[in-house]
């Protein structure tokens, strides 16, 4: 197969090349997952080496290595794995690596300039020469922060770079530009999610939610729910049975992924659906590649209904036969919720929506899956502000059918007509629940209810710099508690909330 490019594509690329000859040297390309990230960044590298050059593909895992090398093949683009257990090409201008080999060769000192030197590729014995490339491009580049894209970016000064995502931001809602702890100096967006569903390149996300799950007790840590205490929460056989429950009135039958806190909650979810008679695999990166195809295979084919796992199938699983996305991992982060929404998205024959079934209530954090985003090379807290940290875009359900959606006077999937402002439709226990404004307020006022709770029960000047981090805090609000603390009144609600509207406000407003 040939590759070629749709119109989007072929002006994302068009795109991509203007910044570069306007001096950009890493920029980063935006394209919704399902969108064709990989034939936008091969038809680059193909360019590139059709030019008598050398561009690496970076990826972050082995899955995905596997899963790039079918790809380029499929295009007809040549292309080496410079991995272990597979059969080099030293000769291919193409060369597919893992971003932990090619860190673990700058921590060597292997990686010489584009310009200048040879890298000595040490897979094989004889140790080959391959020129360091002119170009690397980034996959799933929302992880180019990190330190070993930083260790090898300064290694590779004189490579040119170029990063594809789906959500440009790290996972903490950090930027990734120059300037904020990133490599990436332009920013080029493709189409959004809504208009990729408009030209019917994407399926149509149709959202179910509970109120919010009750996430008390659960803390922020590294920006993010701690995943061990969402476990302990939400781990349970009665809202496991639940989920089966939702999953048979609502999607019966579809082809599921279930994203999950831990492996040992991903396996309890699969065994609760298997013990329904819902046939279910747990699936996580310790098996073998063989196993994986089998069980994918199967899934595709229908004989496995329920995929469960934890942080693997979130990015670079391109299997369009999901029909069914089931959250089940509360979150803090837009670009962790996107990745996993975004599973779903992908069209198939006879796929006419994507379900998400979202038990944690991430929807009412982040807003449906095809809002329209405003992104920057700063990140979110670039972008926000003047805007409350708690405002997010809003979302009411059907208590009709329960479906989630942005405010409407009536449902978009079943017709039914909501009562006038102020009737609050009736709630019944164990079931999903209608969202409204003032249902809304009332959770985003418990949430701050449990924030301040953090701040009250913090015992050290180090538990709170900690808080301030996660928060964006300036310093000042740290020294300012320490000193009310000595008054010995550090647990009055009423100052600490006094606190948080006048540190916060300072950090909205810059």
């Amino acid at each position: 197969m040939t590759l070629t490019l749709r119109d989007y594509q072929a002006d994302l690329v068009a795109g991509l090349r203007s910044s570069i000859a306007a001096g950009a040297r890493a920029p980063l390309a935006v394209l919704p997952t399902g969108g064709g990230k990989t034939a936008v960044s091969g038809s680059i590298a193909d360019g590139v080496a059709k030019r008598g050059r050398l561009a690496w593909f970076v990826v972050p895992s082995l899955v995905l290595l596997a899963q790039t090398a079918e790809k380029f093949r499929e295009y007809g683009i040549r292309a080496g794995v410079l991995h272990s257990g597979f059969t080099p090409d030293a000769a291919a201008p193409v060369q597919i690596i893992t971003i932990q080999t090619l860190d673990r060769w700058a921590r060597k000192g292997l990686l010489r300039d584009a310009r200048s030197d040879r890298l000595y590729f040490p897979a094989s014995g004889r140790r080959p020469s391959l020129w360091a490339p002119d170009l690397a491009v980034l996959d799933e580049a929302h992880h180019a922060s990190a330190a070993q894209y930083l260790r090898a970016h300064t290694a590779l000064s004189g490579t040119r770079w170029l990063g594809v995502t789906a959500t440009p931001e790290r996972l903490d809602g950090k930027g990734l530009g120059v300037g904020h702890g990133g490599i990436f100096d332009a920013l080029i967006e493709g189409p959004t999610i809504g208009e990729l569903i408009g030209r019917g390149h994407l399926a149509r996300p149709v959202v179910y939610a509970p109120m919010i799950a009750d996430l008390s007790g659960i803390h922020t840590r590294a920006g993010d729910f701690a995943a061990d205490e969402a476990a302990a929460k939400l781990d349970k056989p009665a809202i496991t049975g639940s989920v089966v429950g939702h999953y048979r009135s609502l999607a019966p039958g579809a082809r599921a992924v279930a994203f999950c806190c831990s492996i040992a909650h991903s396996q309890h979810v699969a065994a609760e659906f298997r013990a329904a008679g819902i046939e279910a695999m747990h699936l996580d990166g310790e098996a073998d590649p063989d196993e994986r195809r089998r069980v994918i295979t199967a899934f595709t084919a229908g004989q496995i209904r329920v995929l469960t796992n934890c942080a693997l199938i979130s990015e670079g699983f391109d299997v369009p036969a999901v029909e069914a996305a089931i959250l089940l991992r509360p979150t803090q982060s837009l670009a962790m919720f996107l990745q996993q929404v975004g599973r779903a998205l992908r069209p198939a024959p006879g796929k006419d929506r994507a379900l998400i079934l979202d038990h944690v209530g991430n929807v009412l954090r982040h807003g449906m899956p095809d809002d329209d985003r405003d992104w920057s090379l700063g990140g979110r807290a670039s972008r926000s502000k003047g805007k409350s940290e708690d405002s997010g875009p809003p979302v009411k359900q059907c208590p009709q059918c329960f479906a989630c959606h942005r405010p409407a006077m009536t449902c978009p999937a079943c017709g039914h007509e909501y009562a006038p402002e102020g009737r609050t439709p009736e709630e019944v226990d164990g079931e999903l629940r209608p969202v409204d404004r003032d249902a809304l307020a009332a959770a985003k006022e418990a949430e701050k209810a449990q924030r301040r709770a953090e701040v009250g029960q913090a015992r050290s000047r180090d538990d709170l710099e900690r808080i301030a981090a996660e928060r964006g805090y300036k310093p000042g609000w740290v020294d300012h508690q320490m000193r009310f603390r000595g008054t010995g009144r550090s647990r009055i609600d009423g100052l600490i909330e006094h606190q948080e509207r006048l540190y916060g406000s300072r950090r909205a407003a810059g």
